[in-house]
């Protein structure tokens, strides 16, 4: 990825990202510490993020990986559902798994970068 492209999608997330989280944790002023676009991966793209905010009263600290499949990457289109609904399935077993969170089927990235 460019650093221009790089540069858009960070630019891109912090303006969006707070606002859909604030809506999924249901709490206000959500602030994003960092964003930092994780190497590898080339059938998705994988942006490490740390938030805080405040659920009644108590200062919280939060981290997690934020991924989206690439259009037209090695093996597109991507079955996120797919994807979502193993991690579910084998985060209630003994396999060590990422725990996912939600699942966003619209396009919170929907942009014209024309």
């Amino acid at each position: 990825m460019s650093a221009d492209t790089q540069k858009f999608y960070q630019t891109l997330l912090r303006s969006r990202l707070p606002s859909w989280l604030e809506r999924r944790l249901n709490v206000p002023n959500l602030a994003l510490v960092s964003v930092e676009r994780l190497a590898g991966g080339l059938s998705n793209e994988s942006w490490k993020i740390v938030c805080t905010f405040v659920r009644n009263g108590s200062p919280e600290e939060m981290t997690f990986v934020i991924r989206w499949g690439l259009e037209g990457g090695v093996s597109a289109p991507y079955d996120m559902p797919g994807q979502f609904a193993l991690l579910s399935v084998l985060a209630k077993t003994a396999i060590p798994v990422p725990e996912p969170l939600w699942l966003e089927r619209t396009t919170l990235f929907s942009v014209n970068r024309s």
